[in-house]
């Protein structure tokens, strides 16, 4: 009767096994796939003129420029927040937002490269905030000392996105949260079956150890 109930104690061990396995193929899946369409993305990516003039310009989506010259700062929000107009090979404009470290290796690669100046700028595109549309139209203007910007002309001249490398949509954070969380539980499930399997394995000693009998008849299987 007690070996019985040993063999039913590692059958429940082992369930908690199987689980925390297959928690852990899950937190994988969850984490990898989002990740490996992300970067799928970004190798089939566009330029985001093809995408603004097939009117795939969809918040989200994962764009280029192939810019012409360095950008030109025009609005900073929160210090860490700061935009830029930039051109790309064909004379369309954008707005762009970069990290510090990128825009000081635009600067210092303008210095070096002078007219065969070059560099593909990848990120998420996002629609242009009100605000920064108003700032956008009143820093052209101040730049070029005439109106040319206006509410009206603007997505005819800039588009209504923005070019973002600073930051990735919030899909593949979730996945990437949720995978850890269910990692944490699967370790945790682990770790319970390991405790209780030691456990387990005392007992069976212990009932050997009652029994020596049994054990010497298992001997001579």
């Amino acid at each position: 009767m007690e070996e019985k109930k040993i063999n039913k104690i590692f059958k429940l061990d082992n369930i908690l096994l199987i689980i925390s396995i297959a928690l852990l193929i899950i937190a994988i899946l969850t984490i990898t796939i989002p990740v490996f369409m992300e970067n799928k993305g970004k190798a089939e990516s566009k330029t985001l003129h093809d995408l603004i003039y097939t009117d795939q310009d969809h918040q989200g989506e994962y764009a280029k420029i192939n810019l012409a010259y360095a950008p030109y700062e025009f609005a900073v929000q929160e210090e860490s927040f700061k935009y830029y107009f930039a051109m790309d090979k064909d004379g369309y404009m954008y707005i762009i937002r970069l990290t510090d470290e990128t825009y000081d290796k635009l600067v210092k690669l303008q210095e070096e490269k002078q007219s065969e100046f070059s560099y593909e700028l990848q990120g998420y595109i996002y629609e242009i905030p009100q605000e920064l549309k108003k700032i956008a139209i009143e820093s052209y203007n101040e730049i070029s000392e005439k109106t040319i910007l206006t509410e009206e002309n603007l997505e005819e001249y800039i588009g209504s996105v923005y070019l973002d490398e600073t930051r990735s949509p919030s899909k593949t954070y979730i996945a990437i949260i949720v995978g850890g969380l269910i990692a944490i539980i699967a370790v945790i499930v682990l770790v319970i079956y390991i405790i209780k399997r030691k456990k387990t394995d005392q007992k069976v000693v212990e009932v050997k150890k009652e029994n020596p009998q049994e054990e010497k008849n298992d001997d001579n299987l």
